[in-house]
């Protein structure tokens, strides 16, 4: 406010005098309070408000400040806050506000929809972003309502991680800081919300989680549903980068190669003599190759050759490979006991959130989604 005083001068033109009782500790006092006493200027021109004075100090109401000065007045009742925003804000402001869905008692509103869908932009059209982020925080709602009664809520030690946080992640991007938010329609206030929110459906994920058992043969069935995922290969390769040399260069001289390789038991000898894989090209044993831990096409010739056979050369980032599968074979249940039963929880914790949904009254604004996903 102090910013505006050197543009206001106040000449006095009549009075109308009031007195306004004030109650404090027991006892009242009589408050002598000039009514539209002052007549409000701004460089020269006067301007329209109602005013008061009171001991000397005067009055303006907030709202005709902002209309001097051609701003509207946003109440962030949140954090009881008054914005002075340009009218261009003031509009975004009111449309971020609009309640597009509602889970219970918990809103969700355009501006939190559009954060979502911006911070995890999964879905090739705006309209499948949208879909996708609303379907999120809808199911966020309804579990952080079951969360709250079993005592996962933002309480101090919540709050006090995520101040840690954000100090990090201030100093991380120091002055980009209120850029970075931006990008995601973000303020602070909202990016704490969302931390914090965040936490606390980590937390209760993690208590359900280390409180719920599978038996065994329910573990057993999910490793033989999952087998596929569990098979290693052990493989030799032989390989011609092309750094420091044409792509037509490096396939010629891995060509050539493919040509001397009559059998397998000739690998050994011309890995150690070609290939540039300085690691491996050594390696007799070969090494353990398990899905989703290579190159695609690399992964593609390990669990796809048959064992024992050479296969045709094969291109990848690094270059020309040759690639010789010696064994494959599932990892035993002993070894991924452990990831069965995360993908044993995954599947109950999904059914969990359906299930808590289908208890919860959800409304939503089909015609407010629908105009946003045509945006």
């Amino acid at each position: 406010m102090k910013k505006f005083i050197g543009y206001i001068a106040g000449v006095v033109t009549g009075m109308l005098l009031v007195s306004v009782p004030i109650f404090a500790d027991g006892y009242s006092k009589a408050l002598d309070a000039l009514v539209n006493y002052t007549t409000v200027k701004i460089n020269g021109v006067a301007v329209e408000s109602d005013n008061f004075v009171v001991d000397g100090k005067t009055y303006v109401w907030i709202r005709d400040v902002a209309g001097m000065f051609g701003k509207q007045v946003i109440w962030e009742e949140k954090n009881n806050t008054v914005n002075l925003a340009d009218a261009d804000a003031y509009i975004a402001a009111e449309e971020d506000s609009e309640v597009v869905a509602s889970a219970g008692d918990t809103q969700i509103t355009r501006g939190q929809l559009v954060s979502a869908s911006l911070m995890n932009p999964d879905g090739a059209t705006n309209g499948e972003r949208l879909q996708n982020a609303l379907d999120r925080e809808i199911e966020a709602a309804v579990t952080l309502r079951e969360a709250a009664k079993n005592g996962f809520t933002a309480d101090d030690e919540t709050v006090a991680a995520v101040q840690e946080y954000l100090k990090e992640f201030r100093g991380y991007y120091r002055e980009n800081v209120a850029q970075m938010l931006a990008g995601y329609r973000l303020d602070e206030a909202a990016f704490i919300a969302y931390l914090e929110k965040t936490l606390i459906l980590d937390n209760f994920r993690k208590y359900l989680m280390e409180n719920t058992e599978f038996p065994e043969d329910a573990l057993r069935a999910k490793y033989a549903e999952m087998i596929d995922d569990f098979q290693t290969a052990v493989v030799k390769h032989i390989l011609i980068q092309t750094e420091g040399r044409t792509d037509d260069e490096a396939k010629a001289e891995i060509q050539k190669i493919a040509g001397e390789l009559k059998t397998a038991a000739q690998f050994d000898a011309l890995m150690a003599q070609y290939s540039e894989d300085s690691a491996t090209k050594d390696n007799t044993e070969g090494f353990e190759v398990k899905k989703g831990t290579m190159v695609a096409e690399f992964e593609a010739a390990s669990f796809g050759q048959e064992v024992g056979v050479i296969g045709e050369p094969v291109k990848t980032a690094y270059g020309y490979h040759i690639v010789l599968v010696t064994e494959r074979a599932p990892e035993a249940f002993e070894t991924v006991r452990n990831v069965c039963g995360q993908a044993l929880f995954a599947d109950w914790y999904e059914a969990q959130v359906q299930a808590w949904k289908a208890e919860t009254p959800i409304e939503i604004n089909t015609d407010l989604v629908e105009r946003l996903s045509a945006e």
